[in-house]
């Protein structure tokens, strides 16, 4: 009886085999249909949208449409910005695709800068794809070659510490207390589309981003941030910056021909060449 049911389970499975072996000697093999890539993206500290927090943002494939809009752009700032606006399609229970661009903006530029370069570096893998290749010649036998990457498996992301928290405290060299919060996006752009020095963009950054002075309100936060040690401002520009989220862009690999340990320095524009 075992017998019995051995063949009478193997039956279907071997009919199925046949007719597609005899598919493929008719008209070759069957093509595959790969399955869709995963659009979903989790941020390190999310979106707070009608007094809740959403973590899970959706991005899509950019089209001939976006193409045209990000041609229109003349800075680099911009772009990114536009890719953002156009390629991320919701955000938990906020569909950004529904709203007005201004809006859209407006939203997208309250996530954190580490957060925006991860969205920025998905839409990328949604329009090109996962794996590409980048062009490059050996700094020593001077020898031609592609460098393969994976965004998936080489680019990763380094979340920061406590991330999640609005504000955090600063004891500057003279005991004061400040307490201040991590930059946004809106605050990257309007230091970009400003011609400032580096100095002048730290001074900048800190006024924004510092909320008060020993619980006090800041009545002049250019003038303050001026008024700080140039070691206070970079002891607190560096905590600011090793608290944000960030993206692995530095990516060392062996040379194919000589086998010398190489570096490369990419950015999210990289990624939206074809």
């Amino acid at each position: 009886m075992t017998d019995v049911l051995n063949t009478s389970i193997g039956q279907p499975q071997d009919l199925e085999s046949q007719l597609h072996a005899a598919k493929e000697a008719m008209v070759g093999p069957v093509p595959l249909i790969e399955s869709a890539p995963d659009t979903h993206v989790d941020l390190p500290r999310g979106l707070t949208y009608q007094n809740k927090v959403f973590k899970r943002a959706e991005v899509r494939e950019l089209t001939g449409v976006d193409e045209e809009a990000l041609s229109k752009c003349k800075k680099i700032e911009d772009t990114f910005d536009t890719v953002l606006t156009r390629g991320v399609v919701r955000i938990g229970d906020l569909a950004l695709e529904d709203l007005p661009m201004a809006e859209r903006q407006s939203y997208l530029r309250s996530l954190l800068i580490g957060e925006r370069d991860l969205l920025a570096l998905e839409v990328a893998k949604a329009t090109y794809g996962d794996v590409r290749l980048f062009p490059y010649t050996c700094t020593r036998c001077e020898y031609k070659q592609d460098l393969k990457l994976s965004i998936t498996e080489d680019i990763k992301l380094k979340e920061g510490d406590d991330v999640t928290a609005r504000s955090y405290e600063f004891t500057s060299s003279r005991g004061t207390k400040l307490a201040y919060r991590l930059p946004v996006g809106s605050d990257q752009m309007e230091v970009l589309s400003r011609d400032l020095s580096v100095a002048e963009q730290n001074t900048l950054i800190l006024a924004n981003c510092i909320q008060n002075i020993e619980g006090d309100v800041v009545v002049d936060p250019m003038n303050f941030a001026r008024s700080l040690s140039m070691r206070d401002r970079q002891a607190l520009l560096a905590e600011m910056v090793g608290r944000q989220p960030t993206l692995t862009w530095d990516v060392t690999f062996p040379c194919l021909s000589c086998g010398e340990e190489q570096q490369v320095s990419l950015g999210w524009p990289d990624f939206f060449r074809p």
